[in-house]
């Protein structure tokens, strides 16, 4: 069963076998976690650099030394979801090594390009043209309300969302879901591809710090693909489940959803697609064909 995840933390080997077609990773630049996804070889770690800004390099022009075997006939192209807190960086070269796509904010990864409560700064502006004139993917997942307005005005380039929601599907709550977008605010994106994670916290329809309490499962994974698929159209939504379950997010009570942590999942997941009447066409869209498109452009 092809597929073309649009956003990954890290690989199982385990789905690295389920005909993988290609992979968007996120690069990562905490020592920690990168230690916890890949356990790469000391010799790979010796030279891992101290500034931030020069691992973001050092990650895409090694990643061969740390990824699976198998991967090296897979497509990978590269993300950064957290941008490094207060440095810069050689863009033209991380691109032209492979980097597709940028997410200029993350509530958790404070940066110099924009603040939650005051918007972009001259970085910031800075960073969205050379994003707009150099053929990158700016990612808006994590923005919504006021701040993606904000940015919107200001990104005129080709944009994805490679991990949200509806918040159709969502219990009102005063506090806002984190990577949860209106209807509007996901038509006024007019990206390219809308990708659906596989996270519980962010698909289950109660907002709870406790996973015991959130109802997720497989089949409400196919019910927020479907009315994505309703809202932007079945050619932009993809999958972007963001990570699997060896990760230390479970520290945190984040977990992926039940069933889909296995390959196994995505059999699964696409017997509810059918059952919510998607064709088979229309499922080998979401899967992998809509991402290999796009992804195929930068």
């Amino acid at each position: 069963m092809n597929w073309f995840p649009v956003h990954l933390h890290t690989l199982p080997n385990a789905f690295v076998a389920a005909d993988l077609c290609g992979v968007v990773i996120s690069v990562e630049i905490n020592t920690s976690k990168l230690q916890y996804y890949y356990n790469p070889s000391q010799q790979w770690m010796r030279r891992w650099p101290a500034a931030e800004s020069d691992r973001l390099t050092y990650f895409i022009h090694n990643w061969n030394g740390i990824c699976p075997q198998k991967l090296s006939e897979v497509r990978i192209v590269f993300s950064i979801e957290n941008l490094p807190c207060n440095s810069t960086f050689n863009l033209l070269q991380l691109r032209d090594s492979g980097l597709s796509s940028i997410q200029i904010f993350h509530p958790h990864s404070p940066n110099i390009y924009i603040d939650p409560i005051t918007g972009l700064s001259g970085h910031g502006h800075a960073l969205l043209k050379f994003i707009a004139d150099n053929n990158i993917l700016l990612d808006l997942s994590h923005l919504s309300g006021n701040l993606l307005s904000h940015v919107l005005d200001h990104a005129p380039g080709p944009k994805i969302v490679s991990h949200v929601v509806c918040s159709d599907l969502l219990q009102p709550s005063i506090v806002a879901r984190a990577n949860a977008m209106m209807p509007d605010e996901l038509l006024a994106c007019d990206a390219k591809l809308y990708g659906l994670p596989f996270i519980d916290d962010l698909l289950s329809p109660i907002g709870t710090p406790d996973p015991l309490h959130r109802k997720t499962g497989v089949a409400l994974l196919a019910q927020h693909i479907k009315r994505m698929t309703e809202i932007v159209g079945i050619d932009r939504v993809a999958l972007g489940p963001d990570f699997f379950s060896e990760s230390d997010y479970e520290k945190l009570g984040v977990n992926t959803v039940l069933g889909l942590d296995t390959p196994l999942g995505l059999i699964n997941l696409r017997q509810c697609l059918l059952r919510e009447g998607f064709s088979d066409n229309n499922i080998d869209s979401v899967f992998f064909e809509n991402a290999v498109r796009v992804m195929g452009e930068f």
